[in-house]
């Protein structure tokens, strides 16, 4: 008895339906974005949650040509890597940024090949990442420079400090020296020697 090759046909075909179906709820319930481009940079399909919004609506970008929505240099950042993915095929990964109504967002994408011609862009919005690291080298920069500033400060006060005592040393220096000061003079100018050095090794320190 030979076997039913339709109800076979049939069945393979359901099978493979259902796993499609699969994959495309697995991914509509990602917080991500999947964009189908060929290697012209053709938007063939965009999958994404019915409860996600995109800068563009996904109807008007099914069909187009991307260079339409993206600035040339992200433009060529894309096309450069879907070429690459689909010559090596290999995945490849990107970050970028989108200007929508004067304001930036950013988005990392990863590119996988996809049905031989086609890539799989997978894109996620990390804008919230980005400005956040921007934020927190934007404090480190202040920090820096505000370091800067005090060390040049603590440079330029202990040499205004610095000179002076170094005069007060010196005079008090050629008082020792007198044969003819008497020895309460000394003292005192020992005593003016000692505390001089202390405090000029304290701002040396």
């Amino acid at each position: 008895m030979k076997p039913n090759t339709d109800n076979t046909h049939q069945n393979v075909s359901e099978a493979l339906r259902k796993e499609v179906e699969l994959y495309r709820r697995i991914i509509e319930a990602l917080s991500d974005f999947v964009f189908i481009f060929d290697e012209n940079f053709v938007i063939h399909d965009v999958i994404m949650a019915s409860s996600a919004v995109l800068l563009h609506p996904k109807e008007e970008l099914i069909g187009i040509d991307a260079h339409q929505i993206y600035s040339p240099e992200v433009s060529e950042l894309f096309v450069s890597n879907i070429r690459a993915c689909l010559q090596d095929n290999q995945q490849k990964e990107i970050e970028y940024p989108l200007e929508v109504d004067e304001q930036t967002y950013y988005f990392q994408a990863r590119i996988a090949p996809y049905d031989g011609e086609k890539v799989l862009a997978l894109i996620r919005d990390i804008t919230d990442r980005v400005m956040s690291y921007n934020a927190l080298l934007n404090t480190k920069q202040k920090a820096d420079e505000a370091d800067k500033m005090k060390t040049i400060f603590l440079s330029n006060m202990s040499h205004e400090i610095r000179t002076p005592i170094n005069t007060v040393l010196g005079l008090n220096e050629i008082i020792l020296r007198q044969e003819d000061a008497s020895e309460e003079i000394k003292k005192d100018a020992r005593n003016i020697q000692g505390a001089g050095k202390m405090l000029l090794a304290l701002i040396n320190d």
